[in-house]
């Protein structure tokens, strides 16, 4: 990629890009968010197209990697997807570490527990596909699960609930939820 528009940083290396080429800047609409394991060192990056399609570039693993809001501080959540992550980041103050998908949770939980030793943590499910893989990792470290109430016809995420609250209901509701939120036994 030729230059990459500084004024277009969103928050903490997630960009958008502005190329230039033979017909002037193509202005993308595509997020490029680093990717790191639980000691913060990069290992890949997720790119999110506007349309919500994402992609890791072939060749680099993505298990136990994710991307969080604030690389001072330890991520205290680990949920699925950016958008889901900045929505609990917004409501709650909590650091979330982004996952990308149910099928990395364990891998982010168990590496956060690991690095980390006694973290309080919650793992947030989706609703559907993603709410055992949820549990599971949850139950796996020992911290809380938190899966989201009250969604839109539709939704699935904190994002989507995040979306349908008024302005000053958003963080009271998310919290309320994480207050509520318990440790899932371990399968027998």
């Amino acid at each position: 990629i030729p230059a990459v528009d500084a004024s277009k940083i969103i928050h903490n290396g997630v960009i958008g890009l502005s190329i230039p080429g033979s017909k002037g800047n193509l202005e993308c609409d595509l997020l490029v968010c680093p990717l790191r394991d639980a000691s913060g060192a990069l290992g890949s990056v997720e790119l999110i197209a506007g349309n919500g399609s994402k992609t890791v570039p072939s060749g680099t693993a993505r298990s136990g990697l994710s991307w969080t809001t604030d690389h001072d501080e330890v991520p205290t959540v680990v949920c699925e997807g950016v958008a889901t992550g900045l929505a609990i980041y917004a409501a709650t103050g909590r650091v979330p570490a982004c996952a990308g998908g149910c099928t990395n949770l364990g891998a982010v939980a168990s590496s956060l527990a690991a690095r980390h030793d006694g973290l309080d943590g919650f793992v947030a499910a989706d609703r559907g596909n993603g709410e055992e893989s949820a549990r599971r990792a949850a139950a796996a470290v020992g911290w809380r699960l938190v899966v989201p109430e009250g969604l839109p016809e539709g939704g699935s995420d904190y994002n989507d609930l995040f979306n349908r609250l008024g302005q000053t209901d958003r963080g009271q509701e998310i919290r309320r939820q994480f207050d509520a939120a318990k440790v899932p036994e371990k399968e027998a």
